[in-house]
This record gives C-alpha cells, structure tokens and sequence, in this order.
C-alpha cells in the first residue's frame, strides 16, 4: 500500500499534532505527550505514516487503538495495594499497553490485524495509535472514527450506526490483560473498561472495534488525519511568522466564536473517576468586549453560553487556541489569565446531526435543555454571535 501521507521530521509531527488538538475539542488527549509519541516513532526508524481506507482490500482485518483514562485518584494508593498488582519496577508505559491490548485482541480472534483505524482525533490518542501501529508493523488508516474527540465509546461513529464494541481488549500497565467477550452495549462496555482503569490505578490500553476494511469504510470519517496535518501546518506557519492562526483556522472552516480573557476555569467533582467534568469563563475583549463566554466540558468542550445564552455546543467542535502560542488547549491546559481565541467547527461527520447523532452527542444527551443549532448558524462569518434560544441545565 502506498502511503497518503508521512511525518519525515519533528516540525511535521508538531504540525499534526497541533491540527489534531484542534479537532480534539478539548480532549483527545495531552498535546506534548502525542508529541513524543510521534517522536519515539521516528527515533525508533518507523516515519509515521498513514494511508487511504480506499486502498485497504476489502477482507483486511482493522481494529481500533487507544489509551483509556480516567482521572488519578485524589488518594493515591498505598505500597501495599500497589503490591497487589505486581512489580512497579515492571509497569508498562501506555504505549506498550495499547499494543498489548492489540496483540490479545489478535490472539482471542486467531486472526491478523492488517490496518489500525484512530478512535477519534486528538492530540495523543491519535498519535499513540499511530505509534502503536508502527510497532506492530501496520498501516494507520486516514481518518477516524468521530471526526473529533468524544467522552463515550458510544459516540463514534461504530456506536451511531449501529457497529458493536466487542469483543475488545484492556491491557494495564501491571500486565493484565482483560478480554471482554459479549456484552449489552456501548454503555457497558465504557463503564467496564473505565473500571479497570480504577482497578489498575491508571490508564490502560484498549483494542476494539474488529472490523474488515468493507466494514469499517462505513463508519470512517476519511481523511481526517490529512485534513489536521494541513490546518496544523497552517497554523504553525501562522505562529513563526507571529500573525493570528485565525486565517488558516477559517480556511479549515472554522468560525471566530468569542476572543478575550479567561478569569474562571473550575474543575466539577462530577462521577468520581470516570470523566473530568468542569466550567470556563472568558470575559470578552476586541469585539467582544462587554460579552462573556462560559464552556461547559465533559473531556472536551460540549456546551457555551454567550451572555447567559445558548451558544454554539456538540456535536460540532469548540477549540480554545492560546493567543501567545498560537496552540490550541485541552480543558487542563485553559488556565486564568489566558488571552484566547475561541473557535468553532461544523462537525466533521453530519451524520451526528441527524436525531439519532443529537442524542448520541448533542446538548440534550449532557444533560441541558437547549436545542441545538449548527455553528455556522449561531456564529456568522463576521465572528460575532448570533441569536440564540433559551434553556439551560
């Protein structure tokens, strides 16, 4: 197979990376970390590189790779209950977790993977399923499977048109190796691998998502890597130079929502473990001075007010880009005192606008009464914001 696209040097691995944290709304994944990851690639002789699903053979076997989160325990465990798991001086690094993940899936079906297919978009998680596919000496397809990062295993594109998640496989950084063989859904099978995220003490590698190439076509938003890579390259040309990422993000199809000063990022004790939950207020500047922003996340950005008002919200993406470096934020990297950008990105795959995809991914599915609006409705070209509707949480 002929790749579509390769990473040669330590400049183009910054160029995706920063296009992959822009599409990661938020989430997806710590920026630096997806960084070295890429870089290990390379310092390894593997170049990272990614080609067509189109030229996949129909019957080639694909699987999904990812690293699983949750958030450290607020106690962190004692020398005794880490003995119970093993050695420390053994633990995996999460890389190696996911690549053990891969190989157990391989081993319970008694059949070879041809070609790894990103979960979803984001600054690590894409590129650790790219490392992992060079370790195992497979084709990372180009695209995905949310065009963007999402909280719930449900809400790929697998879980919207009707795939399965099993069987999958979680490998811990302890060396254990989970498989999970059947099960009543999407919703279980999230839970139970961010249980033994608890289990283990921290992330875990997880494979799934056993699909042949026929198959997977139907669920992949193509291209997705391609597209970061030329957005990410944009803008780090825009950063150089010292001008506003604003137009190579435009050029992507992203939209100004709101520019100014963060003063609030609080973080929720929301459901323990299994996500990271909190609020972000900008007050705004430029044109939007006298305005404030607030952003509500659950792993990436999901829902804004402007003024008190629904604004723009999931299924499309929000991207917060500091102003001084011209990099794009995860939810952790948004502190006060911040100049930012806040931008918004018609969803990549309208599939999730349909009725099925808004309850899947929309306000409603989060929990807030307000009807959602695409972004190119709610933000119009001149950035400024448009008329929203009530309703609230």
């Amino acid at each position: 197979m002929v790749a579509a696209g390769k990473l040669r040097d330590i400049r183009s691995c910054e160029a995706l990376v920063r296009g992959l944290t822009l599409f990661g709304s938020g989430g997806g994944g710590a920026p630096q970390v997806g960084l070295r990851y890429l870089q290990t690639a390379l310092e390894e002789g593997r170049e990272p590189a990614w080609v067509e699903a189109a030229g996949l053979p129909h019957d080639c076997l694909t699987a999904s790779v990812a690293g699983l989160g949750g958030r450290a325990p607020r106690v962190a465990p004692t020398a005794e209950e880490l003995a119970v798991m093993g050695s420390p001086e053994r633990r995996l690094a999460l890389e190696d977790c996911v690549v053990a993940a891969a190989a157990a899936l391989e081993e319970h079906s008694g059949l070879r993977l041809g070609a790894v297919v990103p979960i979803e978009l984001g600054g690590s998680n894409t590129p650790i399923a790219m490392l992992a596919a060079s370790r195992l000496g497979l084709p990372v397809v180009d695209g995905d499977y949310a065009g963007r990062a999402v909280p719930e295993l449900s809400q790929t594109t697998v879980g919207l048109k009707g795939g399965t998640p099993y069987p999958a496989a979680v490998a811990d950084q302890w060396g254990n190796v989970t498989i999970l063989v059947r099960g009543t859904g999407f919703g279980a099978a999230d839970r139970l691998a961010r249980h033994l995220c608890a289990a283990a003490y921290g992330p875990v590698g997880v494979a799934l998502y056993l699909l042949r190439a026929a198959r997977a076509r139907a669920f992949l938003v193509p291209g997705t890597i391609s597209r970061a890579l030329e957005v990410g390259l944009a803008m780090q040309q825009a950063a150089a130079s010292g001008r506003s990422p604003m137009p190579a993000l435009e050029a992507a199809g992203a939209r100004l929502a709101f520019q100014g000063r963060v003063d609030r990022a609080e973080w929720l004790d929301e459901a323990g473990y299994m996500f990271s939950y909190g609020q972000i207020e900008v007050a705004g500047g430029g044109d939007f001075g006298g305005r404030r922003l607030r952003i509500w996340y659950k792993n990436e950005f999901h829902v804004t007010w402007c003024d008190g008002s629904p604004y723009v919200t999931s299924p499309d993406v929000i991207a917060v880009i500091d102003r001084e470096s011209g990099w794009p934020c995860t939810y952790a990297q948004v502190q006060p005192g911040m100049e930012v950008l806040v931008v918004c990105i018609p969803c990549l795959e309208k599939a999730y606008r349909s009725p099925r995809g808004l309850d899947l991914l929309g306000p409603r599915h989060f929990g807030f009464d307000i009807e959602y609006r695409p972004a190119e409705e709610v933000v119009p070209l001149t950035g400024q914001p448009g008329r929203a509707e009530g309703g609230g949480r």
